[in-house]
C-alpha cells in the first residue's frame, strides 16, 4: 500500500490522475537525481566529492599554483558544515572551481563517477517509468546518465540532448542538462548554467516551445531548488505536480518547511503547483507509487502491463 498524506495530498493525487487520463498528450514526467540514485547513480553532493577525490589522485597534473588552490577547495569540503545539506548553487560553484583548475580532469572525473556505476545499474526504476513512455508520456531529465535510454532501448530519433540545440518536441527522452558521453552538452557547473540559461537563444527557444506543448509537468525525484529552472515557469500557464518523498531519515518538519518555501516563491510568481508527499521506506515505495498512478490512470498495474506485454 502506498501511503500518501495528508487528505489534501490525496485530493491532489486524484487531480494528477485526471490530468493523465484527459490530457496525457500534454503531460511529461520530469525526473531528477532522486530517481537516478535509485538506479545506483550519485546525488549532487556525492558527485562533487567523487570528482574532488579524482582530482586528489591526479594532483600531479595540476600546476603548483593550482595545487594550492585545490588544497583550499578540498579543505572547504572537509569542514563540518559541508556535512550538512548543501544548496545547488554551492555545489555547482564547486564544480565550476574544479573545471577552472583543470577542465580535462573535471570531465574525466565526472565520467568516472558514472562509469563506475553503470556496470551495477539497477534499471528497475527506469523500466517502471518506461511504461508511461509507451502511453505517449515522455520523460525530461536533468540527469546526465544514459541509464534510462539504455534500459528502455529508445531509438536515437526519439532522444533530444537539448543543451546541444538539437531537439525534437516529440522525443521520448529530453536530456535537459546534457548526456554523459557529450561533455560539451553538460550543464553542471556555474559557468555552464550561466552560458545556457542566460545567453543561449536556442536554449531559451526550446523552453518556450517545450512548456507550450507540455502543460502538465510531473516532478519525481527532483527538488525544484534551482532558481534558473524555476524561473522558466514564472507567469506561465503550466500545471506542476511535485511528487516528493519523506523517509524515516528525513527531518519531516524541516522538509515540509523547505517545500513550503519553494511553493510560496512559485505561487508568488503565479505558478500553479500541487505538492504530493508520500511515505518512503525504500525503493519499493517509489515502485508502488508509480504502479498506483499507472493503475488509476490507465486501468492496469505495471505488473499487469508487463504480463500482457510478455503474452503479446
Amino acid at each position: 500500500m502506498v501511503e500518501i498524506y495528508p487528505y489534501e495530498e490525496e485530493k491532489k493525487f486524484k487531480l494528477l490522475i485526471q490530468c493523465l487520463k484527459k490530457y496525457k498528450e500534454n503531460c511529461v514526467f520530469w525526473i531528477g537525481a532522486g530517481i537516478s540514485k535509485i538506479a545506483g547513480y550519485p546525488l549532487w553532493k556525492e558527485l562533487v566529492l567523487e570528482v574532488i577525490n579524482f582530482f586528489e589522485k591526479n594532483e600531479d597534473k595540476l600546476s603548483f599554483e593550482k595545487k594550492i588552490e585545490f588544497e583550499s577547495l578540498k579543505d572547504t569540503t572537509k569542514q563540518e558544515e559541508f556535512s550538512e545539506e548543501q544548496s545547488s548553487e554551492e555545489l555547482i560553484g564547486i564544480l565550476q572551481e574544479l573545471k577552472y583548475l583543470n577542465e580535462d580532469l573535471y570531465i574525466e572525473g565526472i565520467k568516472q563517477a558514472f562509469k563506475d556505476r553503470e556496470k551495477k545499474q539497477n534499471s528497475k526504476i527506469y523500466l517502471k517509468l518506461g511504461k508511461f513512455v509507451t502511453r505517449g508520456i515522455p520523460i525530461a531529465t536533468t540527469n546526465i546518465d544514459k541509464g534510462l535510454e539504455i534500459a528502455l532501448k529508445i531509438p536515437k530519433s526519439k532522444i533530444s540532448i537539448v543543451s546541444l540545440g538539437n531537439y525534437n518536441l516529440d522525443s521520448m527522452i529530453f536530456y535537459l542538462h546534457g548526456r554523459l558521453d557529450k561533455p560539451k552538452s553538460w550543464i553542471l557547473s556555474e559557468g555552464e548554467y550561466g552560458e545556457k540559461y542566460g545567453n543561449s537563444p536556442e536554449f531559451l527557444d526550446f523552453w518556450k516551445k517545450f512548456l507550450n506543448k507540455y502543460k502538465v509537468i510531473i516532478f519525481l525525484g527532483y527538488s525544484l531548488k534551482e532558481e534558473d529552472i524555476r524561473r522558466k515557469f514564472y507567469n506561465g500557464d503550466n500545471v506542476l505536480f511535485w511528487i516528493e518523498r519523506i523517509s524515516k531519515e528525513d527531518n519531516r518538519q524541516k522538509k515540509i518547511e523547505d517545500m513550503a518555501n519553494v511553493i510560496k516563491q512559485l505561487k508568488r510568481n503565479k505558478i500553479i503547483i500541487y505538492p504530493i508527499i508520500y511515505k518512503y521506506d525504500n525503493e519499493n515505495s517509489v515502485f508502488k507509487l508509480l504502479d498506483k498512478i499507472y493503475q488509476k490512470a490507465f486501468g492496469l498495474t505495471l505488473q499487469d502491463w508487463e504480463e500482457q506485454s510478455e503474452q503479446d
